[in-house]
């Protein structure tokens, strides 16, 4: 990877999410509290705008409510800025054109219509 890359990961084992920027003229920072292994959390601040963002890998021998409560946290710390959260859960759903919706999708569709 290029140096002027800022590549954002956190934890001591296998990375299993990682947040890429390419823009020097952004000031980031890794919100370490709400990231992990599976979880990477930053904010970028460009001139009054303010975003967090977001990386997420759900284990698929984990509970998804364990990951769903992740995402609550990092809304939660975004309040009064913009977020954008990429998730890869591991899930099924008809919703977003899979041909079967499995238990982790329903769980996942719920928590999207709940928040």
């Amino acid at each position: 990877m290029p140096r002027k890359l800022k590549i954002f990961s956190a934890g001591e084992r296998k990375h299993l999410a990682v947040i890429v920027v390419n823009n020097n003229h952004l000031d980031t920072i890794l919100i370490k509290q709400l990231s992990d292994e599976d979880t990477v959390v930053i904010e970028i601040i460009y001139n009054e705008l303010k975003i967090i963002i977001a990386s997420l890998y759900f284990d698929i021998t984990r509970h998804i409510d364990s990951d769903l409560r992740k995402i609550k946290k990092i809304v939660q710390h975004a309040k009064g800025a913009g977020a954008l959260i990429a998730v890869d859960s591991i899930s099924r759903s008809s919703s977003w054109r899979d041909i079967i919706t499995n238990e982790r999708g329903r769980n996942l569709e719920e928590f999207l219509l709940s928040q």
